[in-house]
């Protein structure tokens, strides 16, 4: 595969390739979105400091593991496409939940509940091995932030 193939938004794999990729960059932003907000965060609120800071950033990944593994095997019974979609609308909750939290339980549950978004991570690599051919996986991979950001091993 060459880079003038990821421009043929014609060809079915490309197009998915690109939605696969636009999907994983709206959960890694959600995933990620505290971190450019902690200094507001912490001129606005009077009562959160920086060890509390500190705990929403360790409570941002806790999770992510074990949702992965549930994605993964909810990705071997569903598809891709159906996951990723659910993923996305159902962490929508603790994303807004945090955003307008008022107490330190709220903003940590709800942190610790969108570590979850991590497991975006399996949705995008499987999605892009089913789509492409074996020896197009690992440049279509690399072309997408989920495969540039986690390992998988080669295909049978």
């Amino acid at each position: 595969m060459k880079v003038a193939a990821l421009f043929k938004f014609r060809t079915p794999e490309v197009r998915a390739l690109h939605l696969t990729w636009i999907a994983f960059f709206i959960t890694f932003y959600v995933w990620f979105n505290m971190a450019p907000l902690a200094s507001s965060m912490l001129k606005s609120v009077d009562w959160m400091t920086q060890d509390h800071i500190r705990l929403f950033a360790i409570t941002n990944v806790a999770l992510t593991i074990p949702a992965r593994i549930i994605v993964g095997m909810a990705l071997d019974r569903f598809g891709p496409r159906r996951v990723f979609s659910i993923l996305m609308v159902v962490m929508a909750i603790p994303a807004l939940a945090f955003a307008f939290g008022n107490t330190m339980t709220q903003m940590l549950i709800s942190r610790l509940v969108l570590s979850s978004i991590g497991a975006s991570f399996v949705v995008g690599i499987h999605m892009t091995a089913l789509w492409f051919k074996p020896k197009d996986i690992g440049f279509a991979e690399a072309s997408t932030p989920a495969g540039a950001t986690s390992a998988r091993p080669p295909p049978p």
